[in-house]
Parts: structure tokens; C-alpha cells; sequence
């Protein structure tokens, strides 16, 4: 499911909002070998990385958007496959790599460095800045 767009006067709710049906009692968390996990853990549980994420259904579209929370299963995909967290499509890209919504470049921060940031997430699977697939995403529009 990609951002939905309801009815005239509704606004667009980007991909990676929860959404009123979405919620869900938490399992009960045990103490593991290697750490903690879900009494009744499943492969969904962890990511690639083995860290441990909170469940939620996915039912995107469904109840009233929670513009306040994001879902955790959403958020991961855009962040692992580089899709727009507005729209959740596969992210803009031109010879010089992929679109990202940036703040000011602090030449004093070399690590602020869009290539570098990219690299960060393509080894960490972690980054502050989210992604926008087309300028029309990047632009005005909801705050995020």
C-alpha cells in the first residue's frame, strides 16, 4: 500500500503512518540467550540485523491515520529498500545518488554529507533523515 489520499479537504498520509487499526496488545517479552525476545517469537520479529521489533499489523488505509506514530514494519521496508516514506515508491536517482530531504550542509560536519549519510545506512540500516522519492514528495506539503 503506497500513501493514501482521502476524499477533497483529506489530507495525504504518508506511507510510513500508523493507522487507527493497526493496534495491537504487545506479546510477552522473555529473557533469551542471546538477550530478550517474544515468548512466541517469529522470523517477522528481527530484522536482518537480529534487533528486535515491536509487532503491529499492517492494515494501511484502514481507521483513522495516526499522523503521531510511525509503523515500525512500514518504516523499516522505505529505510532497508530506499523507498519514499511519503509515497512508498523506490526513491529518485540521478548520477549524483539518491534524493534525500536534507537540512543545511555544515561544511564543519563532514559526516552531514549526503554520500556519507547513504553509506551510513547502507552499512548501519540507520539514519535520521528520511527519504523522498520525486521533488513532488520532497516539497510542500505535510510536515513530517
Amino acid at each position: 500500500m503506497n500513501s493514501t489520499v482521502g476524499p477533497p479537504g483529506r489530507p495525504l498520509v504518508p506511507y510510513i503512518t500508523a493507522w487507527s487499526s493497526e493496534n495491537m496488545a504487545q506479546p510477552l517479552v522473555i529473557t533469551k540467550d542471546a538477550g530478550i525476545g517474544y515468548a512466541d517469537e517469529t522470523p517477522y520479529d528481527r530484522d536482518r540485523d537480529g534487533v528486535l521489533w515491536i509487532r503491529e499489523p499492517s492494515s494501511p488505509g484502514r481507521g483513522k491515520p495516526q499522523f503521531g506514530r510511525v509503523h515500525p514494519m512500514r518504516q523499516r521496508r522505505a529505510m532497508r529498500r530506499l523507498l519514499c516514506q511519503v509515497c512508498g515508491h523506490p526513491t529518485d536517482r540521478n548520477e549524483q545518488g539518491v534524493l534525500w530531504l536534507l537540512g543545511r550542509y555544515r561544511r564543519r560536519r563532514p559526516h552531514d554529507l549526503p554520500s556519507a549519510r547513504l553509506r551510513a545506512l547502507r552499512r548501519t540500516g540507520r539514519t535520521r533523515l528520511p527519504l523522498a522519492a520525486t521533488a513532488a514528495c520532497a516539497g510542500p506539503g505535510p510536515v513530517l
